[in-house]
Parts: structure tokens; C-alpha cells; sequence
């Protein structure tokens, strides 16, 4: 909520403040991408923080003036496609599996092939494979970084 009222009212926000914000944005998505990795407990907390991580991204990006909201709904439209297709798989596989921790995680694919291939699906469309429209989200997006922001594609390609 605060990203989405600091884009909202951005126009109010001290020039240095505005500028800085997308930089921000984007470390936060690389903290929950870090997060994700280090989850051993929830498989469902490490799936959140990887979907949440497209939502910061976006957000850092939509401070460039030049973004429609269409091409950022557009983006994130795969996005929740996936996260909701991924979300749904782990809740089954809870539902068949006693204890899912990653921690001892060492695969369901033979005992639930039908559930590891919605999830597997729904991983490919988090990462921007191109059978969803997340792939082509991410050219539109990359489009709009300004030769002077080199860090953001470096910090983009090392979140996903």
C-alpha cells in the first residue's frame, strides 16, 4: 500500500525523494527474492515473496513517466496467472501430503505427477517463459529503463 500511495502522489514528493524511490522499490524485490531463497519452513511463504517480487519491480519501473498501466497490467497479469496456478497446486499438495517443508523437500513428481505439472507450469510463468503474457511484460518493461539506470536490469536479472 505504501508503494502504490508514494506512485499515487508522487507528483507531491521532493524531486531527491522521487528519484531514489524506484532504487528502493527494487532492492525491496531483490530482498524478497533473497527472502524466498532462505525460506525452509513454507513453501507457500517462499511462493508469496517470489510473486510479491514482480509487484516491486513493476512498482520501481512504473515511476518512469514514459509506462502506461496497460503495459504494467499486462506484465503483471501473467504474473498473478502463475502465482494463482502455483498457489493452488501447493494448497492440493498440502492437502495430500502431510508436512511439504523445503527444508526436506525431495520432490512429489512421481507420487502427484498432475500437481508438479501445474506447478511446474505456473514456474515457468513466474520466470517470464514465453507461453504467458509475462514474457512479453518483461520486453515492455525492460523498454522503459533509461540508459542512466544500468543497475536496474543487473538487479532485475538477479531477482528472477
Amino acid at each position: 500500500m505504501i508503494g502504490f500511495l508514494t506512485y499515487k502522489f508522487r507528483v507531491e514528493l521532493p524531486g531527491q525523494i522521487a528519484n531514489v524511490l524506484p532504487e528502493i522499490f527494487a532492492f525491496i524485490g531483490l530482498v524478497f527474492v533473497f527472502k524466498s531463497f532462505s525460506e525452509r519452513r513454507s513453501p507457500f511463504l517462499a511462493w508469496i515473496l517470489i510473486v510479491m517480487n514482480h509487484f516491486w519491480i513493476a512498482l520501481a519501473i512504473v515511476f518512469n513517466d514514459k509506462v502506461s498501466v496497460s503495459e504494467i497490467i499486462y506484465y503483471l497479469a501473467g504474473v498473478v496467472i502463475a502465482g494463482i496456478i502455483g498457489y493452488i497446486a501447493l494448497i492440493q499438495l498440502s492437502k495430500l501430503e502431510k508436512r511439504i517443508l523445503i527444508n526436506q523437500y525431495l520432490g512429489h513428481v512421481y507420487e502427484h505427477p498432475k500437481f508438479a505439472f501445474f506447478f511446474l507450469v505456473a514456474t515457468l510463468g513466474i520466470t517470464g517463459f514465453p507461453i504467458t503474457s509475462t514474457f512479453i511484460g518483461e520486453d515492455l518493461i525492460f523498454s522503459h529503463i533509461d540508459s542512466q539506470q544500468l543497475f536496474w536490469p543487473f538487479l532485475r536479472h538477479r531477482v528472477l
